[in-house]
């Protein structure tokens, strides 16, 4: 079972087998936002363990999410997990990547209107700063600011 929530609104709460496609439009507007994806139904006896190795066991990888139409991958890495582990000191208490191995929420923080938001993240990580390019960011955030926003999962 995954849950997927927006500000603590649930969006999606279902069992997920195999692959599995989720298209959620969301009318949350505020301006902060948290996007949180959990594994609800974990337990220890989904992890199968042999001569101390795992050789079976349930997860959830996430593999793309788009905000806004804007493809996120590499942006999900900066979401963190405080998994709930099956005993106590199993783990680090904090979990950065795109797999939930327990249960806990992932979350994402993000802000709405989403294409502004990762395009202002985008233009501070920018490894050239010349100014032609700096006139082309700006010339393209002016474009963005102009777009309509749909904020979708």
């Amino acid at each position: 079972m995954v849950k997927i929530c927006v500000n603590k609104h649930i969006l999606f709460h279902d069992k997920i087998i195999e692959n599995y496609t989720a298209e959620i439009p969301v009318k949350i507007l505020a301006k902060n936002q948290i996007l949180s994806i959990e594994l609800t139904d974990k337990t220890s006896n989904d992890t199968l363990i042999k001569n101390g190795k795992i050789v079976e066991d349930k997860f959830l990888k996430i593999r793309k999410i788009y905000l806004d139409g804007i493809n996120i991958k590499n942006y999900i890495y900066t979401a963190r997990q405080k998994p709930l582990y099956h005993f106590k000191n199993q783990g680090d208490k904090t979990v950065k990547g795109d797999h939930l191995f327990f249960q806990g929420p992932w979350k994402l923080f993000y802000q709405n209107p989403p294409k502004q938001y990762l395009t202002k993240i985008a233009k501070g990580k920018q490894l050239i700063k010349t100014d032609q390019k700096h006139l082309i960011v700006e010339k393209f955030m002016s474009k963005i600011q102009n777009l309509n926003v749909t904020n979708t999962l």
